[in-house]
């Protein structure tokens, strides 16, 4: 509220949704990430096997026009899903996530990708396409890996790994591109919509928690931060996120040991740090 008071809303920023967009879970996380970052353009890819080639769509399912030399730049690409064939996937995401013109129609080059870890509880690197993105030194310097917590962290009501989260892991080139937001959904049954056809929990993709509706958050607010610093280069924004994240919103800060980064890598990201000033870019 404080970010759009001061009008930073994601304006003049590209979002691409890549999701199941013509089904709950891939409206569950457009409009996640449109509650963060409400005056970004918003842009959906379906992601379904059935119709891997099919069109950017705007928010109002529109498909978008496009003309030759005319490409969509993208700020930012919110990816709520893992590889399920390890040989397959993480090939063609990771090609497509360095592409300057994807099917004529959209610039990947310069926009942060917001990551869902994953719902195994296993370590994030043990996913391919998360190990795939980290491993490429031309797209790994502008990858969030985001797992889920159980709640919206806070000093006075710190919040802890969600149980089903992958957590951050023992891979540098992995537990240093992640982070923690909040893995549950506002949105009861019946709430939403999409063609006129209501959505809710028991529908297929969809549940009530997941780092998959943690990731779109992340995305809302790397929409919020490029709109206001639009000088910013997809991988100075995702390490102003990185190293704005904190930890003193999460129930580990308070023990003992602390928090151990193979499991909560670089904190919870926050907004409001990320917005102020941090120094010296990298």
């Amino acid at each position: 509220m404080d970010a759009w008071k001061l009008g930073w809303t994601g304006k003049g920023v590209n979002v691409l949704i890549e999701d199941f967009i013509y089904e709950s879970h891939g409206a569950i996380t457009s409009l996640l990430a449109y509650r963060y970052a409400p005056g970004a353009t918003l842009y959906g890819w379906n992601i379904d096997s059935a119709s891997l080639n099919t069109s950017i769509v705007d928010i109002d399912n529109n498909n978008v026009p496009t003309k030759t030399g005319t490409l969509i730049k993208l700020g930012v690409v919110n990816a709520s899903y893992v590889g399920l064939n390890p040989n397959a996937d993480y090939q063609a995401v990771t090609s497509r996530f360095m592409n300057p013109s994807f099917q004529g129609q959209v610039n990947y080059t310069d926009a942060v990708i917001t990551k869902a870890a994953g719902n195994d509880s296993i370590t994030s690197e043990k996913e391919p396409i998360n190990k795939a993105m980290a491993g490429i030194p031309s797209l790994s310097n502008r990858v969030l890996i985001v797992g889920a917590l159980n709640q919206a962290g806070d000093v006075n009501s710190p919040a802890y790994i969600a149980s089903y989260s992958n957590t951050a892991g023992t891979d540098p080139s992995v537990n240093s591109r992640y982070l923690l937001a909040s893995g549950t959904t506002p949105f009861n049954s019946g709430d939403l919509a999409v063609n006129g056809v209501s959505i809710n929990s028991t529908n297929s993709r969809n549940s009530n928690a997941g780092t998959s509706y943690a990731a779109p958050r992340v995305a809302g607010m790397v929409a919020i931060v490029r709109s206001k610093f639009p000088n910013l280069s997809a991988s100075q924004t995702a390490s102003i996120m990185l190293d704005t994240a904190r930890y003193d919103t999460l129930s580990c800060y308070y023990t003992v040991t602390g928090c151990d980064k193979t499991i909560y890598g670089k904190g919870e990201a926050s907004l409001s740090r990320a917005l102020a000033p941090v120094g010296k870019l990298r």
